[in-house]
């Protein structure tokens, strides 16, 4: 009968998962993988440009953001404060449009909104983690 076969075919398909618990996990998608291996990396070194991951990882989860880059690129809000800078960064892209993280205060504009988007980056990367 059909219902025997159905049922079959899920215990067997249930054994196979078990057996086999890797092979069933959700496959990351292209952002992920660019967050965790970039990103992690990059945890280690302070010096590189989180402004340019923060930019790749949004190409990645948004594919069509190539064509439509000025709507997705993220905004750089940025205020001089006594001895430094401290800069906002507010996401365009449609799943976080208009979230904002702020940096830490840096003696740098560049510095500052790197520290902006290394914020808005850890957030993604705590998130999938």
């Amino acid at each position: 009968s059909k219902e025997a076969k159905q049922s079959a075919a899920k215990g067997a398909l249930q054994s196979l998962k078990e057996k086999y618990p890797e092979k069933f996990q959700p496959k990351e998608s292209a952002a992920e993988l660019v967050l965790k291996k970039t990103f992690g990396d990059c945890l280690q070194n302070p010096n590189q440009n989180f402004k340019a991951i923060l930019n790749l990882y949004l190409q990645k989860k948004y594919p069509d953001a190539s064509t439509k880059w000025n709507e997705y690129e993220p905004r750089y809000t940025s205020m001089e404060q006594s001895g430094g800078w401290v800069s906002t960064v507010t996401l365009q892209s449609p799943d976080e449009d208009g979230k904002q993280f702020t940096g830490e205060k840096c003696l740098q504009l560049k510095a500052s909104q790197k520290s902006a988007a290394q914020k808005a980056l850890s957030s993604f990367f705590n998130d999938i983690r």
